[in-house]
């Protein structure tokens, strides 16, 4: 195991657009799965900023919405006895 990541190492130090060239596919598939994870991030970062607004809207309007939900609860279940 030393041996073949020390010439490895060394290729990669002396000529490493040669070691690019040599690895591409593998370095187009790291890639390609990177930024899928980076998209995926993103995606998630953006349903909490979205999420946070609307819960932000609930919390403002919050007491005027409580109200009418027992107003329509009280007219659906009849008067209170």
């Amino acid at each position: 195991m030393g041996k073949p990541l020390y010439s490895f190492w060394l290729q990669a130090s002396t000529d490493l657009t040669g070691v690019a060239q040599k690895f591409t596919p593998q370095i187009k598939e790291l890639v390609l799965i990177l930024l899928g994870k980076l998209a995926g991030l993103g995606m998630g970062l953006l349903v909490f900023i979205v999420a946070l607004m609307i819960a932000g809207i609930f919390m403002a309007y919050g007491e005027g919405g409580s109200r009418s939900a027992v107003e329509i609860a009280s007219r659906l279940s009849g008067p209170d006895s």
